[in-house]
Formats: C-alpha cells, sequence, structure tokens
C-alpha cells in the first residue's frame, strides 16, 4: 500500500514536471520568438541609417565638386579681373603719353 502510494506521488510529481516543463518551453520559444522579431527590428533599423549615410555621403561629394567648380569659377574671374586692370593700367598710361604730347605740342605752339 505504502508503495503503491508513493508511485501515486510520483507519477502526480512527474505529471507536475512536466506541465511545468512544458510552459518552460512555452515561455522560451516566446523569447526566442521575441528575440528574433527585435534583431529583425535593429537589422532594419540599422539598414536604414545604413541608406541614411549613404544618402549623406552622396549630398557631401556633391557640394564638395559645386565647391571645387565654384572655386575654380572664382580663379577664373580673378584672372579675368587682374587682365582687366592690367588693360587699364595699359590705357592710363597711354593717356597720360597723349597728355604730355598734346601739353607739349601746345606749348611749342603757343611759342610760334
Amino acid at each position: 500500500l505504502t508503495q503503491s502510494r508513493a508511485l501515486t506521488e510520483l507519477s502526480s510529481d512527474n505529471d507536475e514536471l512536466k506541465k511545468e516543463l512544458e510552459k518552460k518551453r512555452k515561455e522560451i520559444a516566446s523569447l526566442v520568438a521575441s528575440c528574433a522579431a527585435g534583431e529583425q527590428e535593429l537589422k532594419v533599423q540599422a539598414e536604414a541609417h545604413l541608406h541614411d549615410l549613404a544618402a549623406r555621403d552622396l549630398m557631401v561629394a556633391s557640394l564638395e565638386d559645386i565647391k571645387t567648380q565654384l572655386s575654380k569659377q572664382l580663379f577664373e574671374k580673378a584672372d579675368i579681373i587682374a587682365q582687366h586692370e592690367n588693360e587699364i593700367m595699359q590705357i592710363t598710361a597711354a593717356n597720360c603719353a597723349i597728355k604730355k604730347e598734346m601739353a607739349g605740342q601746345q606749348r611749342r605752339m603757343s611759342q610760334q
């Protein structure tokens, strides 16, 4: 009788342990699914960040190109300004020479 009661209690304990084990398995499966979903969300976010970074890299490269073009135009315009200043100095020098010549001719004419 004692053995029979002990077997019944062991069987009952065994059933409870099986239920507890099944419950733990379901909890673990739920945690694994939750982790997988979290991992997938992190992958999606990481991919979005990579796309953002790539877009920013393209913008920076484009801005660098624009900066280079503007610098080139600035140097070209500075060159043109220097040429114009040189021409103005030559014209001014020619004007001075003409005025000097005219003043000399007037003096000679007034002396005659």
